[in-house]
């Protein structure tokens, strides 16, 4: 606990989950293998360097495990749109972390909407400790916020089945 500072958390529970699911069950079929899986952030962002933003039209929304944050709704569904035969896989990967970048940036909107002077993230989970950059740039970008800080290797409490959380916010105790 810091002295005169509040925690706002917000969680997006699938985030994680969306890429690994990913790369178990669409990557594979491009040639890279599962095994290999602590090596893959790296791999997909040099995979998707190519890509736009937009990815060429194709939106995720990044409810594959329900909402936990704004909507709080766990039977809200994820959903993938856009897709044309112009789209590969790489298309794919780079909905998904952008669908993960605007599900943070709908959180921050909302906590922003309620007053609440929104500063920095923290990003925790295996986002967080991997080498890959993409997430962090892409919520940076989509929030207007610095890079989320992502020194700590866990920053949600063990036992948890979040995969990855961006957010606890850091703000004053008087702009809370």
């Amino acid at each position: 606990m810091l002295l005169g500072k509040w925690l706002m958390e917000a969680g997006q529970a699938p985030s994680g989950a969306i890429i690994n699911w990913l790369v178990e069950n669409v990557l594979a079929a491009a040639g890279m293998s599962a095994a290999g899986k602590d090596g893959l952030p790296a791999r997909c962002e040099e995979e998707i360097q190519g890509i736009p933003p937009g990815s060429g039209g194709l939106v995720m929304l990044d409810y594959m495990q329900g909402n936990r944050t704004p909507r709080r709704d766990p039977r809200a569904k994820g959903a993938v749109f856009g897709f044309t035969l112009g789209h590969d896989y790489r298309h794919l990967v780079r909905s998904a972390y952008a669908g993960i970048a605007f599900g943070t940036r709908h959180i921050v909107e909302t906590m922003r909407a309620a007053g609440i002077d929104v500063r920095r993230a923290a990003a925790g989970g295996g986002g967080a400790r991997s080498s890959s950059k993409i997430t962090t740039a892409l919520i940076s970008s989509s929030t207007k916020l610095p890079g989320p800080c992502s020194k700590a290797a866990h920053c949600r409490p063990p036992g948890t089945r979040l995969e990855h959380s961006h957010l606890p916010f850091y703000t004053q105790a008087g702009e809370a």
